[in-house]
């Protein structure tokens, strides 16, 4: 199990840039613990860093250029199943959560909706449960 209180190392899978900046900040803004934040602005990319990279949590955009939603989910599962996932969407739509965490995320949190202390629970629990 991740010892929380050491650096957590985060991939943050988000094409917008204003979206991007406003995640790492509120990261930022987190005392203990320290995360470690690495990006990319689509599936890809974000997939070459999975390869390549000891990740212990991803931050999953629902909706990037070249990806989306379930599928998305569903081909990140597939190649990393001990990954645990938060994924972001500015959807807020029960069914739409929890259809994702059906589909393998641990938590799902809302674009705008949260702050520093609610990703960081969200983050903690994922890697706790996964």
């Amino acid at each position: 199990m991740k010892d929380l209180t050491k650096n957590i190392r985060v991939l943050l899978i988000e094409d917008d840039p204003d979206d991007s900046l406003v995640t790492k900040e509120t990261l930022d803004q987190i005392p203990l613990p320290k995360f470690k934040i690495l990006t990319a602005d689509d599936l890809e990319y974000g997939l070459k860093i999975l390869t390549r990279e000891d990740i212990d949590v991803l931050l999953l955009d629902l909706s990037v250029p070249d990806g989306h939603g379930l599928e998305m989910m569903s081909t990140i599962k597939k190649k990393y199943p001990h990954l645990p996932i938060v994924a972001l969407t500015g959807l807020d739509d029960d069914v739409i959560a929890f259809k994702t965490i059906a589909a393998g995320a641990q938590d799902y949190v809302v674009k705008g909706h949260y702050d520093r202390h609610t990703l960081c629970k969200a983050i903690r629990y994922a890697i706790e449960r996964q």
